[in-house]
């Protein structure tokens, strides 16, 4: 089985897994506290974090196969 496949699978995977956590909490601040809480500032940098992983790993995966 192909290492980076599996790796660059379990990135994604848990970049999106982490994303879907924060979202319902990252939505309920935004709507109460608006852009400048905390919570927000930190989902906004989970969001950032899985779009980047996934951008840097997708392709490198597909490339490889």
């Amino acid at each position: 089985m192909n290492e980076s496949l599996v790796w660059g699978g379990l990135g994604v995977l848990l970049a999106v897994v982490g994303l879907g956590i924060i979202a319902p909490d990252l939505l309920a601040e935004f709507q109460h506290g608006g852009f400048g809480s905390p919570m927000v500032l930190y989902g906004i940098g989970v969001a950032a974090a899985a779009v980047l992983t996934i951008l840097i790993v997708v392709p490198s995966v597909v490339a490889k196969k």
